[in-house]
């Protein structure tokens, strides 16, 4: 139900997205080149998921028997109650991770504020691997800076250090 609400709000955001402009008049990106670009990531990988599960849901027969097993579920176990989520901590972590991401991207500036993102946001999913984390956290933002500031054009929050 969710993937296929997201899938409908993500097609109207495309169709929005669609009405605008795609250049200016000077001939730089305009306001519906990336949100034409997100609108159509959003549909397409909520309906990669959304087939993902359904083929996951189909029932399976299991050995030695001719009734299905739902998924998740092993021979003989009922289905009383829902098991926790080994994610919900997580989740958890990477929704007060984007609500401070959204709060301090003006005052930061984007190559810093996505810079600390980055870096918290990999020591939650992938910790243990510092160097790695850094390197990518340090990365990724001075190569989107490249892209969009330098080549592109686009304008990006400064923040307090004039980048």
């Amino acid at each position: 139900m969710f993937l296929t609400l997201i899938i409908c709000l993500g097609l109207g955001y495309t169709a929005m997205a669609f009405d605008m402009e795609w250049r200016t008049s000077s001939g730089l990106i305009g306001p519906g080149f990336f949100p034409v670009l997100l609108g159509v990531a959003i549909v397409a990988c909520a309906g990669i998921a959304l087939a993902s599960i359904l083929l996951r849901l189909r029932p399976r027969p299991t050995r030695g028997s001719d009734e299905a097993v739902p998924v998740g579920a092993t021979a003989g176990e009922s289905d009383v109650g829902v098991p926790e989520s080994p994610w919900a901590v997580t989740t958890a972590a990477m929704v007060v991770l984007m609500v401070g991401f959204v709060v301090f991207l003006q005052p930061l500036g984007a190559v810093v504020g996505s810079a600390v993102f980055l870096l918290a946001t990999l020591q939650v999913l992938n910790p243990g691997r510092r160097v790695a984390n850094v390197v990518l956290s340090l990365a990724l933002p001075v190569c989107l800076y490249l892209l969009l500031e330098t080549l592109l054009g686009a304008g990006l929050p400064p923040g307090p250090i004039p980048v």
